[in-house]
């Protein structure tokens, strides 16, 4: 034993042989100064675990009881014992058991492992046993039906292993009990419905298999049911009916199959309803219309088929509807729309048909609605955001007709806009930039025309703006380059003409799509503003002027595509010195001279990315040059146009024909001077001789 642990035991029994209460427990300091030395403590959260260095015999009260974490009755016995969320690690001493006035332990957010201290289960008053979110591992041990007096065990997120323990049932006060998030296996043991007054049952998130006990039914103190994440078998019981007092009920992600039951219909007081992610097949039945307390209803992930109950345009409680990713088919109730409390929709990833209601967020606080990937016609409902508290709206994937509603663009709350894929027309109405909260908007594949507003240069956190395939017929927003966060706009294919505004502004795009469009003029070069982008893409347009060299300084640059332009002069041999760059694609524009070959990627592009372009040569194209070619320093021959040879013999032919005639007089004039000073010998080397 530590010297220092010694000392500290020579104080406590000094403390407990004075006369005060605190003589009323002599084990309580040296159980807690043992807990405290066996415990693993980083961040000393017991450090006032300890007694003074005076002996203050006169308190009323022993000293432990004011240390952090305890709490003790009247007569200085140890009631409570809170160790939560202090970061403990090692091993609960079996001295614990010393504490037998004990009635609440929490143990819970620690790093405690190995088998769980059965020590534990000796605390005969013992009233809550919290031991949540730590690592006890190995089989449950026996011994918890000792503790007589349990109204409240919470085991959640250990990592136990074996069967669930079954003594619990005689646990004849346990109220809450909560077994979930560990390795349990095996079936849910049919003595589990022999509680008395469980209210609270949680098994989700283990590895349980088998059916799910009808007995179970035979719970009616039962509030609150978590099973889900399991690999059971079979359905829901029908006994479950008679879980009259029932609240909350979530088997989700639990493997289950077979007919929903239609006797869950008589819960009525069931608010929560979780089934998303199993296999149920069936229709909904018609008789779930008469829960009437129901607020939350999630079907999604089945393989559920039939109709949506017309029924359910009773339940006015309703605040959140999920029957997503199944196979219904039909109309969507009409008096859905008319639901007083409902806030979040999700029907998407059906064959439902007909129009949305279009009473559709008169009469509530909608705040999600998802109906993407239906079959679904009509308007859109004008009054969607009347309540504004319209968050997402996702109706892709349609047959909606009509213009987008203008009342949309006064939802502040939304945040993400999703209606591609439709048969949508007129313009986009102005506004959507002044909305504050709007980051992911998607109109693309939609018959959308008129020009493209302004204001979306002004939205404040838009990221994500898609108005692909179209038929706008108009230039793009010259301040679209200046919305702050937006990263990615996609506008390719519709049909916009005039110029690319200057790039000024450019500081958050990484991903850039124009094309398909008739965009006409220079490339600006000023894209350096755009330090985060990635990718590129200009082609199908009828662009101008030289590729700006400066988008080869872009220290993200992976992709660019300026295909099919009407661009001229040479590949900016800047580019050779781009190493992020991954594609470039430059074919059938108007370009000259060599390409480059000592980069990176030009050593690995194929002969396509540069095809369509007559006067580009080098060894990628296998088609040499004439002379040597400054871009790259590799020797390489470039063939002279036919007008520009033809123009050199000309030159070189008047050059040498005046060459000639200079001579020519030259030679006269020496001749005849010469002739003046030696007439002798000019004679005798007359032509006769």
């Amino acid at each position: 034993m530590p010297f220092s642990i010694f000392l500290v035991l020579i104080r406590a029994l000094l403390v407990l042989s004075a006369p005060a209460s605190a003589a009323t427990e002599a084990a309580a300091a040296p159980t807690l100064l043992s807990i405290k030395s066996s415990l693993k403590d980083p961040l000393n959260t017991l450090h006032d675990w300890e007694f003074p260095t005076e002996n203050s015999s006169s308190d009323s009260r022993p000293v432990w009881c004011s240390w952090s974490g305890i709490e003790c009755n009247l007569t200085g016995q140890v009631t409570t014992l809170d160790l939560s969320g202090r970061n403990l690690s090692g091993r609960i001493p079996t001295d614990i058991r010393h504490l037998s006035h004990l009635r609440h332990l929490n143990l819970s957010r620690n790093s405690f492992d190995g088998p769980l201290q059965a020590a534990i289960f000796e605390l005969p008053n013992l009233k809550t046993l919290d031991i949540n979110h730590n690592f006890f591992n190995s089989s449950f041990p026996p011994g918890i039906s000792r503790l007589e007096s349990l109204t409240f065990f919470n085991a959640y997120s250990n990592s136990f292993t074996g069967p669930l323990p079954e003594e619990l049932i005689y646990l004849r006060n346990l109220e809450y009990l909560n077994l979930g998030g560990s390795y349990f296996d095996g079936p849910i043991p049919t003595t589990y419905g022999k509680f008395v007054k469980l209210k609270a049952l949680y098994l989700h998130g283990n590895l349980l298999t088998g059916p799910i006990p009808a007995d179970l039914g035979f719970l009616i103190q039962l509030e609150h049911v978590e099973l889900g994440y399991n690999e059971y078998s079979g359905g829901i019981p029908s006994q479950f009916s008679g879980l009259s007092n029932l609240v909350y009920l979530d088997i989700s992600s639990a493997n289950l199959s077979e007919n929903l039951p239609a006797e869950l219909g008589k819960l009525a007081k069931l608010e929560t309803l979780l089934l998303f992610k199993n296999q149920f097949s069936g229709s909904i039945p018609a008789s779930w219309a008469q829960m009437g307390s129901l607020q939350i209803l999630d079907l999604s992930d089945n393989n559920l088929s039939g109709e949506i109950p017309s029924g359910f345009s009773s339940l006015k409680e309703l605040k959140t509807l999920s029957l997503m990713n199944n196979k219904l088919t039909g109309e969507i109730p009409r008096g859905i729309g008319e639901l007083p409390n409902l806030e979040s929709l999700y029907l998407w990833n059906n064959s439902l048909s007909g129009i949305l209601p279009q009473t559709l967020g008169s009469n509530c606080k909608l705040q999600r609605l998802d109906v993407s990937s239906n079959s679904l016609s009509g308007p859109i409902p004008p009054n969607l955001c009347l309540s504004n508290k319209l968050m997402k709206l996702i109706l892709f994937s349609n047959n909606f007709v009509g213009p987008i509603p203008s009342s949309l663009t006064n939802c502040t709350a939304l945040s993400r806009l999703r209606i591609q894929n439709n048969n949508l027309n007129g313009s986009i109405p102005l506004g959507f930039g002044s909305l504050p909260n709007l980051t992911f908007v998607e109109l693309s594949k939609n018959s959308l025309s008129g020009p493209i507003p302004e204001d979306l240069g002004n939205a404040m956190k838009l990221e994500f703006l898609n108005i692909s395939e179209n038929s706008f017929n108009s230039e793009l927003p010259g301040n679209i380059w200046n919305a702050p966060r937006l990263q990615i706009l996609l506008a390719s294919s519709s049909n916009i003409n005039g110029e690319i505004p200057d790039f000024v502004g450019c500081r958050s795009f990484y991903r850039i799509e124009l094309d398909g469009n008739n965009l006409s003029g220079r490339i600006p070069p000023d894209i350096t503003h755009c330090q985060k982008l990635i990718s590129l893409n200009l082609r199908r347009n009828s662009l101008t002027g030289t590729i700006p060299w400066e988008i080869s300084t872009l220290p993200l640059i992976t992709d660019v595509d300026l295909s099919h332009n009407f661009l001229t002069g040479a590949i900016p041999s800047k580019f050779n010195n781009c190493s992020t760059l991954e594609n470039f694609n430059v074919s059938y524009n108007q370009l000259t001279g060599p390409v480059p070959s000592s980069g990176l990627v030009f050593s690995s592009l194929h002969p396509s990315s540069f095809i369509g372009n007559d006067g580009l040569c080098g060894n990628i194209l296998k088609k040499p040059c004439l002379t040597e070619g400054p871009a790259t320093g590799a020797v390489q021959v470039h063939h002279q146009p036919k007008k520009t040879a033809s123009a050199f013999a000309w030159i070189m032919a008047a050059a040498l024909g005046v060459g000639l005639l200079i001579l020519v007089v030259g030679s006269r004039y020496f001749q005849a001077k010469y002739s003046r000073k030696h007439p002798m010998i000019t004679k005798m080397s007359g032509p006769g001789n």
